[in-house]
């Protein structure tokens, strides 16, 4: 680079680069660059400080500087591809594509700009080109550690975890105290139910990161499908300080809303998500025009990655087969690889048009959704998990709808409206949400009166004792707090002849339950632990349960109604959150809410007097089932015509440039 300046000058602040003493780096580059404006080394060294040390904003424009000063410098592809990193991190991605490009136009061999451009296209959702890029660089560069993780990375979100896993180790061998490479295979760990090797490396990726907020979510979220609440609260506590005090959208909303959170500050976790990854993603692109005029027949499209075997699947498949095609055309736009199984089938045949936008970049799928000319647009999936809603932020359709997937408001103005009902979200919530509420007459909850119920099974069959009253909880263990489960001890004590039935979501939260109800004086021969089944038989077991006992903050969702399909009572805690008064709207349209509480004390009187109360559960068994399709929960017909009146009801303050709460 150019040396015509004081050399000992350069010389000096590199070492304080290399130092990390930027104070004295910013310092002596700036004495360099009052006497020589345009030297090479002096911005490079102090593009490099304001980079390393975290300031962005002043970085970018001496990168920018720097090559359009020495544009035909023989270092400028590595001045390319550091502009092109510092932009990534800025999240301006089509200009960091545009100078790594660059960069390999000059240095086609360069295998670190190969990784840092497959970086970004990850980052765009073209993972197809991504990994092909991760190839390239690895074929050059065997032994880099960063491209085997960021390949791991691909391999994993395509769902080849075999590959995924070999990856990631070639990383930690090449780098063994590599905090990402460590984050990324306790993901994959925990998704494969190795619950205490996953919290392993989520402890060793904060050794070495201690400020890594993913791996903090990480091991909050597998200590509480481990159901070991040893540092449940000071790592809850952990999030909810980045929250406030951060705001920097690196706290994933799903896993916030599962721990006990506020709706603000739920609020604002989904706001930071969306201002830091989504919004810098759609301001790259032109923005889409439609006309919003009066139609007969208006085009529903449903986004998902959910279009399988899934909760949400069994939940909303009836409603699509139901929509009524004179006034509707119904179209999926699905991110999820075909399982080959019924409901994947069933759904393909209940759509009008069935859309793959998996491998699709994000703002291909968006271009592909605003070509079809989607009127309303219809997200079932939120922030959870193989969230889309990156798609949402290119604004792809007139109207954009959160439903059904996430419990909770997006945070920010990607979805225009939010479907709910008077129980979750009353009119004083409104301030939890950004969306404007729709309201449902009954429930915000569709549900399916084809889910079939499968051949009876007794007690004695399925390791229940037969005389006793069977309390029951079917939720996910991460769902279990140590109240909650104090709270089911309660019961036990009080009710003798009884025992919990749950699902053994895996080993380790079996052995951790089990001692906990030790700790507390309860015989393990109560707790009985149930694998897991496929839907029709998963329904007939639940019959043979007395009371469903609800968590919180999490509440039940579709579990709830399974529960209350195979007509058994729930017993519920409502909280202020969305996702904590789930429950108690399914309860208010099956005409049981009574069933509701407010408080642990009052959670554990209920369901007390309940299993005291063997007539009263006769009586609510018999009532559910006699009029289990009468309903409002499960009249499947009535709630999509609801449904349907608020599309139209949508599209008509569309038209005449209205957004307001909606309702009948």
């Amino acid at each position: 680079m150019n040396n015509t300046v004081p050399a000992t000058n350069i010389q000096r602040a590199f070492q304080a680069v290399t130092g990390r003493d930027w104070p004295v780096a910013e310092k002596l580059c700036i004495e360099v660059l009052v006497s020589d404006p345009n030297n090479a080394d002096g911005l490079h060294l102090l593009a490099l400080t304001y980079k390393l040390s975290g300031r962005l904003s002043e970085c970018l424009p001496v990168y920018a500087k720097l090559v359009e000063q020495h544009s035909n410098a023989p270092f400028i592809p590595t001045v390319l591809g550091n502009y092109g990193n510092a932009l990534r991190d800025a999240s301006q991605f089509a200009l960091a594509e545009k100078h790594l490009r660059h960069a390999l136009n000059l240095r086609p061999d360069a295998a670190d700009l190969l990784n840092h451009l497959g970086l970004v296209r990850q980052d765009l959702g073209d993972l197809v080109e991504a990994g092909n890029l991760f190839e390239r660089s690895l074929a050059l560069q065997p032994n880099s550690a960063e491209a085997w993780n960021n390949y791991g990375g691909v391999l994993q979100r395509q769902n080849r975890l075999n590959d995924a896993l070999a990856a990631y180790r070639r990383a930690l061998e090449r780098k063994p105290d590599f905090a990402e490479a460590h984050y990324n295979l306790g993901n994959l760990l925990a998704d494969s139910n190795y619950v205490d090797e996953a919290i392993g490396h989520y402890r060793a990726a904060l050794t070495s990161k201690p400020d890594y907020v993913e791996a903090t979510m990480g091991w909050l979220r597998q200590t509480q499908n481990s159901c070991d609440w040893t540092d449940l609260e000071k790592l809850t506590e952990t999030l909810r300080e980045r929250v406030r005090e951060r705001g920097d959208g690196r706290v994933f909303p799903f896993a916030f809303i599962g721990v006990d959170t506020t709706a603000q500050e739920q609020l604002a976790c989904g706001r930071q998500w969306a201002e830091h990854r989504y919004y810098p993603l759609a301001a790259q692109t032109p923005p889409y025009t439609f006309a919003r005029e009066p139609k007969a027949r208006l085009r529903i499209g449903y986004l998902s990655s959910d279009f399988h075997n899934h909760a949400t699947a069994y939940l909303m498949a009836e409603v699509v087969e139901l929509h009524d095609r004179s006034q509707f055309e119904v179209i999926a736009y699905s991110a999820s690889p075909d399982d080959g199984k019924d409901m994947r089938k069933r759904l393909r045949a209940s759509f009008d048009k069935f859309v793959d936008i998996e491998a699709m970049p994000y703002a291909q799928a968006a271009r592909t959704i605003a070509e079809d000319g989607i009127d309303i647009l219809v997200d079932l999936k939120g922030y959870t998990r193989e969230t889309r809603a990156a798609i949402l932020a290119f604004r792809p359709a007139p109207v954009i709808v959160n439903y059904l997937g996430y419990p909770g408001s997006l945070g920010a103005p990607i979805a225009d409206y939010i479907i709910t009902d008077r129980y979750i979200s009353p009119p004083e919530f409104a301030e939890h949400f950004v969306e404007k509420l729709v309201y449902m007459p009954d429930c915000y909850q569709p549900n399916d009166r084809r889910r079939r119920i499968g051949e009876a099974v007794t007690r004695s069959g399925l390791g229940l004792p037969e005389d006793s009253i069977v309390f029951c909880c079917f939720n996910h263990t991460y769902k279990i707090t140590p109240d909650i489960f104090a709270a089911w001890c309660t019961l036990l004590h009080s009710v003798p002849n009884s025992v919990l039935w749950l699902l053994q979501s895996n080993a380790v939260a079996k052995k951790n339950l089990i001692a906990a109800a030790e700790q507390r004086g309860i015989d393990a021969q109560r707790l009985h632990f149930a694998p897991n089944l496929p839907l029709p038989e998963h329904l007939a077991r639940i019959r043979c349960a007395d009371i469903f006992l609800d968590t919180y903050p999490v509440n039940a969702h579709t579990t709830a109604s399974d529960a209350l399909w195979a007509g058994i009572p729930v017993v519920t805690l409502s909280g202020d959150t969305f996702i904590s008064r789930v429950a108690g709207s399914l309860l208010c349209a099956t005409g049981l809410p009574e069933l509701i509480t407010r408080n642990v004390q009052d959670y554990i009187a209920c369901a007390q007097e309940l299993a005291r109360d063997e007539a009263r559960i006769r009586a609510y068994k018999q009532h559910l089932a006699a009029q289990r399709e009468t309903l409002p929960l499960f009249d499947t017909v009535r709630y999509t015509r609801a449904l349907e009146r608020r599309y139209q009801q949508m599209w008509e303050h569309t038209c005449q440039g209205r957004l307001e709460t909606l309702t009948d």
